[in-house]
């Protein structure tokens, strides 16, 4: 698969602290997730029109959680050669591969990574000043 020989290449370039993460978490360039899926969703960009990127990532996210609520597994996969995957996709010029998603039954049984608690991450009207509900004096 077009995707696979991509992520060799990648893998075989990623060095330091971002290979041994990989390791870590036990990812390789093998995508089963690509190859076993009943359906992969391809996600294209118009290149060159307004909000394009944007307005396609927040309807991934909606259609990501659509699929949680029917009791459906998937994950955005970002290929590290997207140009390839497009034209063996037989994507017209001027749209753009965002992502490529995987959709089915999952067969991992592994836990999730912990989520960060929402406090960890937003801050209330400038970087760094902790976002929480105070409680009334």
């Amino acid at each position: 698969m077009v995707c696979e020989e991509g992520e060799k290449r990648f893998y075989a370039s990623v060095r330091g602290e971002l290979r041994e993460w990989l390791e870590e978490r036990g990812f390789t360039w093998r995508k089963p997730f690509l190859t076993e899926a009943p359906i992969l969703v391809a996600v294209f960009a118009e290149s060159g029109k307004p909000y394009a990127v944007q307005s396609v990532w927040l309807a991934v996210g909606y259609m990501l959680l659509a699929l949680e609520e029917k009791g459906l597994s998937s994950l955005t996969y970002t290929p590290p050669n997207p140009g390839e995957v497009a034209r063996v996709l037989g994507a017209p010029p001027g749209y753009a591969l965002q992502a490529v998603i995987p959709v089915g039954r999952s067969i991992d049984t592994r836990p999730k990574e912990p989520r960060r608690q929402l406090e960890e991450v937003v801050y209330l009207n400038k970087w760094g000043a902790r976002f929480g509900i105070q409680e009334n004096p």
